[in-house]
C-alpha cells in the first residue's frame, strides 16, 4: 500500500507529524501558512516543484481511491475543509444533472481577500485541488468547484490571471464538462 492511502487510512503520520484528522481541524490562519499539508491531502502523480519531498500517488493508489467510498468520503472531507478555508460551501441540493453544487458562503465576502488575487500562492492550491479530484473519483465535485470559481471570475473580474482560468479549464474540461 502506499504512503497516500497509509495516510488517508491513519496509518501513517505527515513527516512534521500532522495526521489527517489534526489538519481537518486547523484554523485558516494555519491552512494559509503551512505549505506541506496541500500535497498530501490532494496528491498528483508529478512531483510537486515547491515540496519535492512530499510523495506521490500511483495509478494502482489512484484505483484504490476509485473503488472505496471510505476513502473517496475522506478525501471529500479533505475538500470541505478547503472549502471552508476559500469561503465556499456545498449546497445539500444538486444541480438540473444531479452533480453537485459549490457556492460561495455566507462568509465568503471576508474570506475572499485572503486569496482572491491573481499572483495569490492559493491559485496553484486550487490547480491542485482540482487535479486530485480530477484523479481521485471525486470528478463532479471538481467540476462543481470548477464552476464556482467561473461564477466568482465574473462577479470579481481582473482577480484571476487568464492563465490561471486556462489552467483550471484544461483540468476539469477532460473530467466531464
Amino acid at each position: 500500500m502506499g504512503v497516500i492511502i497509509e495516510f488517508y487510512n491513519g496509518q501513517i503520520v505527515h513527516p512534521k507529524g500532522f495526521t489527517l484528522g489534526y489538519i481537518w481541524e486547523w484554523p485558516d490562519s494555519v491552512l494559509e501558512s503551512e505549505h506541506t499539508y496541500i500535497q498530501w491531502l490532494f496528491p498528483l502523480m508529478t512531483t510537486s516543484q515547491y515540496v519535492r519531498s512530499s510523495p506521490t500517488i500511483t495509478s494502482d493508489e489512484i484505483s484504490v481511491f476509485e473503488a472505496s467510498p471510505d476513502l473517496r468520503s475522506r478525501l471529500l472531507k479533505s475538500l470541505l475543509v478547503m472549502l471552508k478555508f476559500y469561503g465556499f460551501s456545498i449546497s445539500e441540493a444538486k444541480d438540473k444533472k444531479g452533480m453537485p453544487t459549490i457556492g460561495q458562503g455566507s462568509d465568503f465576502f471576508y474570506k475572499k481577500d485572503k486569496w482572491l488575487s491573481s499572483q495569490n500562492h492559493n491559485m496553484m492550491r486550487i490547480s491542485r485541488i482540482l487535479s486530485s479530484l480530477s484523479l481521485l473519483g471525486l470528478g463532479e465535485y471538481a467540476i462543481a468547484f470548477h464552476n464556482a470559481l467561473l461564477r466568482t471570475n465574473e462577479e470579481y473580474p481582473g482577480n484571476m490571471s487568464k492563465t490561471t482560468i486556462e489552467i483550471w479549464n484544461r483540468i476539469v474540461k477532460p473530467h466531464g464538462r
